[in-house]
């Protein structure tokens, strides 16, 4: 069920509340909205653009969805198989509302296909040095994603 009997009221301590300023949008109106966002206990407040949301949005939500969709949609994918957590916290996105996540990925198409372009980049590379048995690279890809981290 939804509605009333499924709220939560801390659902916002540490989440992120982005504020997009239009303009006319006054300093002490976006002020107030700030300071609404940090009592209801959300941790990051930042302003940015309309098109810096986007960026970040098809990269940080829609991207890892399509990621998650794509694993479980793998032929390889068996319940039967022992689910490691990795494999479980990647995955967990993946129970996805195919009506609402096509709305949300074409309304932010260009942004999502260029993330996926530079993923699959970076996943090509991966896989080369693999094949390669270039375990310099690897390593160095792989150490160079923790440090990132």
């Amino acid at each position: 069920g939804a509605g009333l009997s499924q709220s939560d009221a801390e659902i916002f301590l540490g989440a992120n509340y982005v504020i997009i300023p239009q303009e006319g949008n006054s300093a002490s109106h976006i002020t107030l909205i700030e300071e609404m966002a940090r009592a209801l206990g959300c941790r990051h407040v930042p302003k940015v653009t309309a098109d810096a949301h986007d960026r970040a949005i098809a990269y940080t939500s829609d991207l890892t969805h399509v990621i998650a969709t794509a694993l479980i949609q793998s032929k390889s994918y068996n319940k039967e198989y022992f689910m490691g957590g990795s494999f479980r916290d990647e995955t967990r996105v993946a129970d996805i509302n195919g009506r609402l996540w096509t709305s949300l990925f074409l309304s932010n198409r260009e942004k999502l296909l260029d993330e996926i372009d530079r993923f699959s980049e970076k996943l090509q590379v991966l896989r080369d040095a693999i094949e390669r048995e270039d375990s310099e690279g690897m390593e160095a890809f792989l150490n160079e994603a923790g440090r990132r981290r």
